[in-house]
């Protein structure tokens, strides 16, 4: 004769080696026997979180960084075609179904290219691109993980608000993911919309 014991626990820490964040639930089942010893456990847990800090006791390349790429050579092209006002040509190194993300946005919640060409439009009524400098230099990263790749790339943007002419510079750092095909599919913008309006 055994008897059934069932927990239920909240597993929380972080892992001592790894820094593996550990926020679970564990249900476990116990047979205890007759004589008051336990005899199995089942646990039902989570094996992802064990799987990753097994994996974090080793080093393991995840693909490749490039410093020189098509995908880069397309984002430069498309960084000063915005610098030269020839939008069409901008907009020609997207997927039509691009997806745009702007880090000020308080719900980070992506926009269409569609949405992102009005954004542009009212951008460009309020300020002119005098120039665009490229900062150090972009990096193309090829994860063998999920073989995805993105670029990364910093900028100065050097607008003149049209109503005062004042020089703003702003400062940017972008994050685009490429298709197959070498059309940008998402863009991530990190800057402070406040320097615009100083």
């Amino acid at each position: 004769d055994v008897m059934w014991v069932q927990t239920w626990e909240d597993m929380k820490g972080v892992h001592k080696k790894t820094g593996v964040k550990i926020n679970q639930p564990m249900h476990r089942l116990f047979i205890v026997n007759k004589n008051n010893k336990i005899q199995t456990i089942i646990t039902y847990s989570n094996a992802n979180i064990g799987s990753e800090i097994r994996q974090s006791f080793s080093d393991r390349k995840n693909g490749t960084i490039y410093n020189h790429h098509e995908n880069i050579n397309t984002v430069r092209k498309m960084i000063y075609a915005i610098e030269f006002n020839d939008w069409d040509k901008v907009y020609s190194f997207y997927d039509k179904d691009a997806r745009f993300i702007d880090s000020s946005s308080p719900t980070m919640e992506s926009i269409s290219l569609t949405e992102q060409k009005a954004i542009d439009k009212k951008i460009l009524e309020k300020y002119d691109v005098a120039s665009i400098d490229m900062v150090g230099y972009p990096d193309y990263l090829h994860y063998e993980m999920g073989n995805q790749g993105l670029v990364q790339s910093w900028w100065n943007i050097n607008f003149v608000r049209k109503s005062d002419k004042k020089a703003i510079v702003l400062p940017i750092f972008y994050i685009m993911d490429f298709n197959e095909e070498g059309k940008i599919t998402s863009e991530t913008a990190y800057y402070n919309p406040k320097l615009l309006d100083q």
